[in-house]
């Protein structure tokens, strides 16, 4: 491998270095989309510069960690150390960055959003007003709510059945992540 080839593979499979290296040295066997991506990334490398740099080759395979409630102010637990599941994206949706994929319990969010729903989630991007979010709070729960802002330490969302506006703790609140698409 490349120098820094480690490094830039183990971050694309959700490992960091040192539990890649491990697995490398030991007989235990990578799981089928863990070789997929290492293909990929794999493919982006130019052996006489090591790595490309920036974000990890586009994917069609997003990781699943849990449910968000689209509820009445009622939290459901996220699941954001291990991932449950991976869904294949409809075909003509590449992703670059850092996405993961929840699904939607509850009704507070309809019409707009339904109860079963599967939203692709977007790390790293500052909320939009009037967007969907998913509120990520410290205690690994999630809602998912149109965001409205922030002010004196608090964040300011919508719902629509029944229609209010919503204000959390800004202490509380871990992240406030896009939702870029519904599935």
């Amino acid at each position: 491998m490349p120098r820094g080839a480690k490094s830039f593979v183990a971050k694309a499979i959700d490992m960091d270095a040192s539990q890649f290296n491990r697995k490398l040295k030991t007989d235990d066997p990578l799981n089928v989309s863990q070789a997929r991506t290492i293909a990929d990334v794999m493919d982006s490398f130019d052996p006489s510069q090591g790595p490309t740099q920036g974000a990890p080759p586009p994917s069609n395979r997003v990781a699943v960690y849990g449910y968000a409630a689209a509820s009445n102010g009622d939290r459901v637990a996220m699941n954001p150390g291990g991932i449950i599941d991976w869904i294949d994206l409809p075909m003509g949706l590449t992703l670059r960055g850092e996405y993961f994929v929840v699904k939607t319990i509850g009704f507070s969010m309809e019409p707009r959003i339904f109860e079963g729903e599967m939203l692709v989630i977007q790390r790293h991007v500052p909320p939009i007003r009037d967007r969907d979010v998913l509120i990520e709070f410290h205690d690994g729960s999630g809602v998912i709510k149109t965001y409205r802002g922030q002010k004196n330490g608090r964040v300011y969302a919508f719902q629509y059945n029944p229609e209010e506006e919503l204000s959390y703790d800004g202490a509380s609140v871990k992240s406030i992540l896009n939702v870029f698409c519904r599935l």
